[in-house]
């Protein structure tokens, strides 16, 4: 043999007795591991049972079948071995159930209530009419805590704005008879459901869609277990905060420094990843034209119009609002706001003197008949015997005459606006003759 192939050989034999753990030839191997559980409640223990292919002919299916779990030790019924479990003695006082069908080869036991006393490597041994053996390479190790497992927090999807998620609370559930009670700080809990895993084990778990926005970057989930045991509860929770992708947003322009000669501007936005790029444009009447690229932006006095900023990361943009600075050069490019705004206020002007004329105008026109009323009154025309004697004694009759006169009586018009109107005892009387 030549000195590769002894090399091969020796490197061959040192896998295969790293890789085997176990000293003996085992009859039947188990599925089950190392479990943990919590103090104060049950445990599951799912196993089933595989026997060596040399055995396979020696257990006798229709016979009973006996499943005994042993402590520290492997061999069963040397001096000073105990049985901790004997599905075929109903007197032996012990925790465990068996639950499984021992001639379906499934061995699965119930610890009924556990305690960190138990915390123990236990072997499984089966008996039966042809066949005993003990499964002395697959102890099952049982560790009992006595604090309650945290609960895990999972996401499935791209965290990033405008994509919707599912976040998973889940947790260790040794014992599915009283699963513990999850809730967290989500608006809504959903129902439960309790999953198994592929070594027959369960985990409680509830789960939520969540369309992502900004708003959520930065959010903190708390995920809350509460176990119930013998005696009251044990809780533990778990917090995550979320890392949601998003555009830039709360873009703003800000002047950071003012002298005679130019006028400094900074960008500024928020964003996630925060790794932004920033450019500088300027309205004009051919559209926006980029000026500048950089957070900050020096525009000098004899440069004015009106600017914005764009911010802008792998995820999306965002321009701020436009500021305008001195007049703008271009005199074709009308500032329509000043100009609407000052027609605004002439045409209310206007309306309110428009207003006021015809009010007045009404008012002289109803004093104006009131005045000639009173003028018409005035000139009456009054008729009355005029005499251009002022004696207060009576005249004298005249001499009666076969031809009397006949009197003729004038007519007179008196103004009160001309002249005074004479004293009631002073009335002048005339006698005018006719010819």
């Amino acid at each position: 043999m030549d000195t590769q192939a002894l090399l091969v050989l020796l490197l061959c034999s040192v896998y295969v007795s790293g890789a085997s753990k176990c000293e003996y030839v085992p009859a039947f191997n188990i599925s089950v591991g190392n479990l943990e559980a919590l103090s104060g409640t049950c445990l599951l223990i799912p196993c089933t049972f595989t026997l060596a292919p040399v055995h396979e002919n020696k257990i006798q299916l229709d016979k009973p079948v006996v499943a005994i779990w042993s402590k520290t030790h492997p061999y069963f019924g040397r001096t000073g071995e105990e049985k901790f479990f004997d599905s075929s003695d109903p007197d032996l006082s012990s925790p465990m159930t068996l639950t499984g069908d021992l001639r379906q080869r499934n061995c699965t036991t119930l610890f009924t209530e556990i305690h960190t006393n138990h915390s123990d490597k236990y072997y499984l041994r089966i008996e039966n009419q042809g066949f005993k053996a003990t499964a002395v390479c697959d102890p099952l190790q049982i560790h009992v805590r006595d604090s309650a497992w945290r609960p895990s927090v999972q996401i499935s999807g791209s965290l990033r704005e405008q994509q919707t998620v599912v976040i998973s609370c889940s947790a260790l559930t040794p014992c599915p008879d009283a699963p513990p009670v999850l809730s967290w700080s989500l608006q809504q809990t959903p129902a439960h459901s309790l999953l198994p895993n592929p070594d027959g084990t369960f985990n409680s778990s509830i789960q939520q869609s969540l369309l992502l926005s900004e708003e959520h970057h930065g959010l903190e989930l708390l995920c809350s277990a509460l176990y119930p045991v013998r005696g009251g509860h044990k809780a533990a929770k778990t917090t995550m905060t979320l890392t949601v992708d998003h555009s830039p947003k709360h873009t703003t322009v800000l002047v950071e420094g003012n002298t005679s000669v130019s006028l400094t501007l900074s960008c500024s936005s928020r964003a996630w990843p925060p790794d932004l790029s920033f450019s500088w444009f300027r309205l004009s009447p051919q559209g926006p034209q980029r000026v500048h690229e950089g957070d900050l932006y020096t525009i000098n006095h004899t440069s004015p119009g009106r600017y914005f900023c764009q911010a802008k990361n792998q995820v999306g943009d965002q321009n701020s609002t436009v500021l305008t600075l001195g007049e703008p050069e271009d005199k074709s490019w009308w500032p329509w706001e000043p100009i609407i705004g000052g027609g605004v206020c002439f045409l209310v002007l206007t309306c309110v003197v428009v207003t006021i004329w015809c009010c007045v105008s009404k008012k002289r026109s109803t004093k104006k008949p009131e005045s000639e009323e009173v003028q018409r009154e005035e000139d009456h025309i009054h008729y009355g015997e005029v005499t251009f004697s002022k004696s207060k004694r009576p005249a004298r009759a005249p001499p009666h005459r076969e031809d009397p006169e006949e009197a003729v009586y004038s007519q007179v018009l008196v103004s009160a606006s001309a002249r005074p109107r004479p004293p009631p005892e002073e009335c002048l009387y005339a006698t005018v003759k006719k010819p």
